[in-house]
């Protein structure tokens, strides 16, 4: 079982047990924490990866640092070290945090741009996107000089290019294939 699997497996069954406990918004809040954590702190990913560390010592050590998180994430997250998948524990919280957003109709756009887009501009692209998909889309940006101007979106797998390049690619292959 690939890594992905294995955490939107997990991530499905504390979804679950968050939904029906009513705490599936307590469950993200924590595992936002866990996951800043683990992406921050080379020591805690590298000591949890660590072989030669009893998981007593890990799960000991996981307690102090998860200690006022909710009883059920802790819980989890001794799980997830019985079992021997702390690796996945990253992907476990970003898995959650997918299905969280799928069930509240959430997309996610990666929006490029040649310069730095303001906040004004970033929303009327997540207003204009979330009436396209007839879901609520929030976007991440980045900058891609590349591009000369305009914008590329990223939904899923489907790249909405509105980019000048791809434009001047466009004129370039119509010309080409008129000149055939």
């Amino acid at each position: 079982m690939t890594d992905r699997t294995v955490a939107k497996k997990y991530a499905k069954a504390l979804y679950d047990i968050g939904t029906e406990q009513g705490k599936s918004e307590i469950f993200a809040e924590n595992l936002k924490e866990l996951a800043a954590l683990l992406d921050e702190s080379r020591e805690v990913t590298e000591m949890l990866s660590n072989q030669a560390i009893q998981n007593s010592d890990k799960k000991n050590a996981m307690s102090v640092i998860i200690a006022d998180m909710d009883p059920l994430v802790r819980n989890f997250v001794n799980l997830v070290l019985d079992k021997n998948r702390a690796d996945s524990l990253l992907s476990m919280c970003e898995s959650y945090m997918a299905l969280l957003e799928e069930q509240a109709n959430i997309l996610h756009a990666v929006v490029k741009s040649a310069v730095p887009l303001t906040d004004e501009q970033v929303g009327k692209i997540e207003d204009k996107f979330s009436k396209l998909m007839e879901q609520t889309v929030k976007a991440e940006t980045a900058v891609d000089a590349a591009l000369i101007g305009g914008v590329q979106v990223r939904i899923g797998d489907t790249v909405y290019d509105g980019s000048v390049a791809h434009h001047l690619k466009q004129l370039s292959d119509s010309l080409k294939e008129t000149v055939l």
